[in-house]
């Protein structure tokens, strides 16, 4: 499942949104989406639950959510 490509139909929100650090220009920064609950629609259709963290060139944690996305399903 390509669930931030073509199988992604469309975000529903985002939840518990926290900046826990400030970015400064010449950042690198990298993330890590975590699959936190499914929920099955129908044959066709379910959402994904995804916990997001991001962290700067530090591994210091600078901003972390939540996010329901709509998808396809395989």
């Amino acid at each position: 499942m390509d669930v931030l490509g073509r199988d992604c139909l469309g975000g529903m929100g985002m939840e518990h949104m926290a900046w826990k650090l400030p970015v400064f220009p010449d950042d690198t920064l990298h993330g890590t989406l975590t699959v936190l609950k499914t929920h099955k629609l129908n044959n066709k259709k379910g959402i994904l639950t995804l916990g997001i963290e991001v962290s700067n060139q530090n591994d210091k944690l600078v901003m972390s959510c939540e996010t329901a996305i709509l998808v396809r399903v395989s």
